[in-house]
């Protein structure tokens, strides 16, 4: 990597509305989350790129997606936790992908199409990409003209549009292969997404609290547990 990527990995999603640099750093989660599983809501080892929903929306989005569903809730949070167990997602890997990220965010705000590409459609963007870290290793090329299908939809009026999406699918690609995620499992974590969905209803609430934007909790949830996929 040269030494111009290396130095701008630190800013990456950091121009994202509602969005915080990813630092892996300890948190105390909500009182009312303690007692949802064993497992930290953001993991506890040093830095990488990534970003991430805010730590506060994160612990709000399990609240009230435990509030929804205990039973299926936690039944997700077991598949997420057997698919981490089973990574070997690289900070390598992932910075390359933030770069990524960080293309196709700068490409929206430099378009002068888009009425205000900071809010709405950059967490769009995060989450899309971020379904790389369960993607099924088995159909990898199905699933990536799906995903380059997608970010195409949000990114079609901005520059060099096509450029950055291609590298980032292909940097998807790298990720969904090193993340081991077996298509039994991928299978049972979209069931659980979709259960979750359904008891969120059409119209979930999306307040997340102070300086978070209104998102999906379930969408907000996941992006804030793809840290625990870095493992090497």
């Amino acid at each position: 990597m040269d030494l111009l990527r290396w130095n701008g990995i630190i800013s990456l999603r950091a121009a994202g509305a509602g969005r915080s640099v990813r630092r892996r750093a300890s948190m105390n989660a909500k009182p009312a989350c303690e007692p949802l599983d064993g497992r930290q809501l953001l993991s506890t080892v040093p830095a990488v790129a990534l970003g991430m929903p805010p730590a506060t929306a994160v612990a709000n989005a399990a609240t009230d997606l435990n509030a929804l569903d205990s039973k299926a809730f936690a039944k997700f949070q077991s598949d997420l936790a057997k698919a981490e167990s089973h990574s070997h997602v690289t900070e390598a890997a992932v910075t390359a992908l933030a770069q990524d990220e960080s293309d196709i965010d700068q490409a929206i705000e430099a378009s002068d199409l888009l009425p205000d590409p900071s809010k709405g459609v950059q967490n769009e963007v995060e989450d899309v990409i971020d379904t790389a870290f369960t993607a099924s290793s088995a159909d990898l090329a199905s699933w990536a003209r799906g995903q380059r299908a997608d970010l195409r939809g949000y990114v079609i009026s901005a520059p060099g549009a096509e450029q950055y999406v291609n590298q980032t699918v292909v940097q998807m690609e790298v990720v969904a292969r090193e993340a081991h995620v077996t298509p039994q499992l991928s299978s049972a974590l979209a069931t659980d997404q979709a259960v979750l969905r359904r008891r969120e209803g059409p119209n979930p609430d999306t307040d997340l609290g102070p300086g978070a934007v209104n998102r999906d909790p379930l969408a907000v949830y996941y992006d804030g547990q793809v840290d625990n996929f870095i493992k090497d």
